[in-house]
Order: structure tokens, then sequence, then C-alpha cells
């Protein structure tokens, strides 16, 4: 968990814990927001470590303006499905700006996945809170197979508190970029939960702020099976 209260276009952090090559390293990343509307504006660039081998994918990002850029919050979510470990007290992770924000936080995360599977992404929403509790956020009509539903929050506050989570969700903790001023300091939290079913609510309890929220329903899945080389180029033959 890092912040950095500093105006700067990246923020990075020393792994505190290894995550063993083939784990999933999820990074929650907040900050103050650099655009004036609502949406995802790519505020986050890129998410890259120390290895200089690992990939990492952006799952979802939102930015809750609140009508002008350092108003609100963006928050967004990445991961990547290690190569190479990332060894404790030695191993960063680095999160890259589109903008010079006033303040920014980061989560990093492990968990563990089967050999050679993938994620993909089954369902994913935002929602903007202004003055208020992160709010209820809902993925329903999935198909009835397991998820990890993960919740990223990003808060404009400098308060300090940790989420009382949703029922059966588990927390991934908190960490607050505290700048002395509560508009322009931000914090990073979040919630998962594993289940099998068609849907999931994720409705944690916080203090009133301005708050930027993404929920998405992952799904860890064999990765497809390529096509022969030599029936690819019959088949490309065939249509040439």
């Amino acid at each position: 968990m890092f912040q950095d209260t500093s105006a700067g276009t990246s923020i990075t952090g020393t792994v505190t814990a290894t995550i063993e090559a083939g784990n999933v390293a999820l990074v929650v990343v907040a900050l103050d927001n650099l655009g004036s509307s609502d949406g995802d504006n790519s505020e986050v660039t890129s998410v890259v470590d120390s290895s200089g081998v690992n990939v990492y994918t952006k799952l979802a990002e939102w930015t809750n303006a609140n009508g002008s850029a350092g108003a609100g919050a963006t928050v967004s979510l990445w991961y990547s499905i290690l190569t190479n470990q990332l060894t404790s007290t030695v191993g960063t992770v680095t999160a890259n700006f589109s903008g010079s924000p006033t303040a920014s936080a980061m989560i990093v995360h492990e968990f563990t996945i089967g050999a050679g599977n993938v994620i993909q992404v089954a369902g994913s929403t935002s929602l903007s809170n202004d003055a208020a509790d992160p709010g209820s956020m809902t993925l329903s009509s999935l198909p009835v197979v397991e998820y990890l539903f993960v919740r990223g929050i990003a808060s404009e506050s400098n308060n300090t508190a940790t989420i009382t989570t949703s029922g059966s969700y588990t927390s991934l903790g908190r960490t607050v970029a505290n700048t002395g001023t509560s508009s322009t300091s931000i914090g990073a939290r979040g919630e998962f939960r594993i289940l099998t079913s068609s849907s999931s609510t994720s409705d944690p309890t916080l203090f009133s702020a301005d708050h930027a929220n993404v929920f998405v329903a992952l799904i860890e899945a064999a990765p497809a099976t390529p096509i022969p080389v030599f029936m690819a180029t019959y088949r490309r033959r065939r249509v040439a």
C-alpha cells in the first residue's frame, strides 16, 4: 500500500510481500482527478513493475470529476499474471498518469490462479457519489459460474477510516495520501468476494466524501486452444 502527497506523473511503491510468478497482482490506483468530466478518461496510462517483463492490463477506470479537475477522484483497476516474481522489499510497482495529480495512492493485492489459466471480465460497472457514502453497486444477469467480484474505491478525503465491508466480502485494505487538506488528499480502498452466482452486490460503509467506484466480475478460465499451425495455413489457403 503506497501513497504520494506530492504532484507527479507516477506513483511507485515497493511490495512488502513476495508475489510469486504465476500469481495475480491486482492493483487499485486512486488519484485526485485530472479530467473535468465523469467517465473513463484514461488518467492512469499504464502500470509496470521492476521486472521489466510482467504485463499489466486495465480492468476498469472511472473518474468522478465533480465538475472540474481536482474536485473529485479517479479510480483505476489493473492486473497482471506474473511471469517473473516480485520479491518482498525489492520489487516495485509503478502506475503512470496522463498528468500530475496533487495526490495518489495505490494498493497491490495478490491472488492465486490455476497454472496457465487466464482472466476474463464478465461484467463491469461504475459509480460516482458526491459528498456521500460510496453507495451500492450490483452486477447481475451473469452466467452461474465462480467469479472474483472486486470493487475499487477512490475517495477525495484525508479520512483514514477503514471500510466496513459488504456481507461476505473481504477488504483489500486502505491507504491514504494525506496532504493535510481533505480536498487535495486521496485514499484507495476496496473489497472482494469469490462467489458462484449470477449476481453480487457491493455496499460497503464508509464516510461521506467524493468517491469514484468500479466493480468488476472476473472469471478464471482455461486459455483458448490455438488452431494448429498446419490447420491455420490450410484454412488461409482455402480462403485465398
